[in-house]
């Protein structure tokens, strides 16, 4: 479907679009409750091996465009939304992380 998408096909396009609208209500949701400064986007959508700049340029946009409405004005002033570096890897490697962490409070 990624593919699909990148190549222009209308269909795909709107169904990631759908998919970004939906994720950005989410994070409006979650900066209401949690009120980050940072939100990260991972997986095979941030892939840099598997999109191009321009597919996840445009799902970013979509979803900050989607949640900055829904918050407060100085959230969104500061809330910045970035794809995450490490690809389809970084929900594994947060895991691990939170893991490894969580065993050294003790």
């Amino acid at each position: 479907m990624r593919g699909l998408a990148q190549a222009g096909d209308e269909l795909a396009l709107e169904l990631f679009d759908f998919q970004a609208r939906a994720m950005g209500l989410h994070i409006a949701n979650l900066v209401l409750a949690l009120d980050p400064e940072f939100v990260v986007i991972g997986g095979g959508l941030m892939d840099p091996e598997s999109t191009t700049v321009a597919f996840r340029e445009r799902y970013l946009e979509i979803v900050g465009a989607t949640a900055r409405p829904h918050l407060w004005p100085v959230q969104r002033e500061r809330l910045s939304i970035q794809p995450s570096t490490l690809g389809e890897l970084s929900q594994a490697i947060g895991a691990a992380l939170a893991a490894l962490y969580s065993g050294r409070r003790s």
